[in-house]
Parts: C-alpha cells; sequence; structure tokens
C-alpha cells in the first residue's frame, strides 16, 4: 500500500484502522503491571473490535460522543480504538495533574463532559471518585466492566458502522502539564 492510499481523503478512520491492524507492528505499554507489555497492534485490534461491539450494543454508533478518562494504560488505549471503531466521536477528558486542585479538576471534568454532549462516560475504576454524576447526565461505565463484556461477547459481534468518509474530525491536543487545548 502506498502512502497516498493511506492518506487518502476517501477512507473512513475505521478503514484505517483495519488496514494497518495486520501490519505486523507492536506497541509497548511500559506501565503494565509486571513490566513493559509487548503487543501485536493486532492483538489490540481484535480486543478493541470486542469493545467496539459492547459500544454497539448500548446504542453507540456515528453521532454519539464517548468521553474517556483513565490513565495511560492498555486498556484506556483498546477503548479509544474500540470509540472510534463504534463510529462514534472520541471525547478524551484529561486526568488531574495538580492534586491540590481536585474540585477545580472535578468541576472542569463535568464541564467538558457536558459540553461535548456526552452520550457514554467510560471511566478508569480508581478514578471514578472524581467523577460526579448527577441525575440526566450520561451513563457511566468503567473500563473493567467495558473490557469484562468485550471478553464475552468478542470480536466477532462487531460489525463495521455506515460512515461517511466526507465527515469532519476533530482531534484535541494538550500539553499534557495543563489540560488545556492547545
Amino acid at each position: 500500500m502506498g502512502f497516498t492510499q493511506l492518506i487518502s481523503p476517501h477512507r473512513t478512520l475505521v478503514e484505517r484502522i483495519r488496514s494497518t491492524a495486520g501490519n505486523g507492528h507492536a506497541v509497548t505499554f511500559v506501565t503494565a503491571p509486571g513490566g513493559p507489555d509487548r503487543v501485536l497492534w493486532l492483538t489490540v485490534h481484535h480486543e478493541a473490535q470486542a469493545m467496539a461491539a459492547v459500544l454497539q450494543q448500548r446504542g453507540i454508533g456515528p453521532g454519539d460522543r464517548v468521553a474517556i478518562l483513565g490513565p495511560t494504560t492498555r486498556l484506556l488505549v483498546t477503548a479509544i480504538q474500540a470509540t472510534w471503531l463504534s463510529g462514534a466521536t472520541l471525547v478524551v477528558l484529561p486526568l488531574p495533574m495538580r492534586l491540590a486542585s481536585l474540585d477545580v479538576f472535578v468541576e472542569a471534568t463535568r464541564t467538558r463532559i457536558s459540553n461535548a454532549l456526552t452520550t457514554l462516560l467510560i471511566v478508569d475504576a480508581d478514578l471514578m471518585a472524581f467523577v460526579d454524576h448527577q441525575p440526566g447526565d450520561a451513563p457511566i461505565l468503567s473500563l473493567h466492566d467495558l473490557s469484562e463484556q468485550a471478553d464475552r461477547l468478542g470480536a466477532q459481534a462487531w460489525t463495521i458502522p455506515d460512515l461517511d468518509p466526507h465527515e469532519l474530525a476533530i482531534l484535541q491536543f494538550t500539553s499534557g502539564s495543563t489540560s488545556d487545548p492547545k
């Protein structure tokens, strides 16, 4: 596959993810318990397909927004890819950088979730206490529960969403130290 095929504006993000999943490349998760964990992207892709199937069973698809709050782990990376594979828009929520201002973090997170019109919030269990869930808010699913449900359902349950390759995508970068968009 040539470079121009890879960046073609006529391919959806899901098509791009699928085409690179079997390229033999791997990723190393340095935060894994017991030391670094090197995993083929194809393995991550199959795990993400199973998670995407869970999201699809919950009604998540194109037009929905899934917010994710968690530390940079294999589970988080897989959930990010699963969100894209479901056809939904990803809203990555920044981690608290200054523990002295947790109230500010909780309020800022709540504002981000609300402003993004979030359909589903996925949260790492260790960060669940920082989410101020109130009546009328989007449902919350823990990363752990998503992973367990995906293990039971399997990658074969995922269906390719109907996507328009001409729709816009937004990628938000943060500095990592301020959590404010740059």
